[in-house]
Order: C-alpha cells, then sequence, then structure tokens
C-alpha cells in the first residue's frame, strides 16, 4: 500500500506546479498584450461604416429597380399597342384580299360574260348573214339611226330559218 501513497503525492504536486505555470503565463500574455481590445472596438467602427455603405447601394439598387420597373411597364404598353395595331394591319390585309378575290372572280365572271357575248354576237351575225344573204354589207349606226330607210339589199325572209 505504500507505493500508492507516493504515486498520489507526486502526482498532486505536478498538478500545482502545471496550474502555477498555465497561470503565469495568462498573467504575462494579459500584461503583454493589452493593445487587442482597443482593436475589437474598431471592426465595430468599420462595421457601422459598412453598413451606411450598404444601405446606401441598398438605395442605389431600389432607385435603379424602380426606373427599370417603370421602363418594363413601359415597353409592355408599347408591345400591347404594338400588338393591337398588328391586329388592326391584319384585320385590313384580310379585308382587302377578300375585296381583292372578290373583284378577282367578278373579273372572271365579267370575262365569261364578254366571252358569252361575243360567241352571241357571232353566231347573230353569222344567222344573220345567213339570212339577208352573203352580199349583206352592214352600214354605220349614223347612217342606221338617220335615215329609216336602209339602201343595202336585204333578202326576202321566208318564214322558216332553212334556206
Amino acid at each position: 500500500m505504500n507505493p500508492r501513497r507516493g504515486l498520489e503525492e507526486i502526482g498532486l504536486s505536478f498538478l500545482d506546479v502545471i496550474c502555477c505555470g498555465f497561470g503565469a503565463i495568462i498573467l504575462l500574455l494579459m500584461i503583454v498584450k493589452t493593445v487587442e481590445p482597443i482593436l475589437l472596438e474598431e471592426p465595430v467602427i468599420n462595421l457601422e461604416g459598412l453598413v451606411i455603405e450598404k444601405r446606401d447601394s441598398l438605395n442605389e439598387i431600389i432607385g435603379r429597380t424602380r426606373i427599370l420597373t417603370r421602363q418594363l411597364s413601359d415597353e409592355e404598353r408599347q408591345l400591347a399597342r404594338d400588338l393591337a395595331e398588328l391586329a388592326r394591319l391584319e384585320r385590313d390585309l384580310n379585308d382587302i384580299l377578300a375585296r381583292y378575290h372578290a373583284t378577282a372572280e367578278e373579273a372572271e365572271h365579267q370575262n365569261t360574260e364578254r366571252l358569252r357575248l361575243a360567241r352571241a354576237k357571232q353566231s347573230l351575225t353569222e344567222e344573220m348573214e345567213r339570212l339577208l344573204g352573203l352580199d349583206f354589207v352592214r352600214s354605220t349606226r349614223s347612217t342606221a339611226s338617220t335615215s329609216s330607210s336602209s339602201s343595202t339589199p336585204r333578202a326576202p325572209c321566208s318564214g322558216g330559218r332553212g334556206r
């Protein structure tokens, strides 16, 4: 049992020495490093300046955002006006195309009618020549309207159409 007792006494005095040594080092560091509390106050001042700087930049960003929002809304309104104008122009184009197609159909119908009338006139002229004879010479309109009797020979009319 004696050996144990000896170990405890050595251990306790060793711990006392270590604690005193650490205490002395801490005291020495506190005496040497007296400037550190001042350094801790400087970052607070710098942080206040940084906060002011960040607020200024935030206000600037908010101002820019408002300007950009106004520009965006102006552009959106302009886009809406342009789209309305485009829709109106498309309606106008469709109206013009519809009128063009109607006019083209009418022109085609008139050309067809003109051709049909030209064929009918040709057919009537041929029928007139057949009925009046080959020696028939057409008189001009001014002569036909001024004189009631024409001097052109006429073929006798028979009751039938054939010769």
